[in-house]
């Protein structure tokens, strides 16, 4: 009377939606959303030497 069942929709796809990983494995890493930058390395600089003085070195 109502026909055949009418199919759930399908769910949405987003345009970076990573697809699911077959069983089994890990999931893959997602994409970062941004560009990353050349790794920083959070290092102060060396500080300045102290000025030479001469006979500061015993010679």
């Amino acid at each position: 009377m109502f026909g055949p069942a009418a199919a759930p929709p399908p769910p949405p796809v987003f345009a970076d939606a990573v697809p699911p990983p077959p069983p089994g494995k890990p999931p893959p890493l997602a994409p970062p959303p941004f560009p990353l930058p050349a790794p920083v390395f959070c290092v102060a600089p060396d500080p300045p030497p102290p000025p030479f003085v001469i006979g500061d070195a015993g010679i």
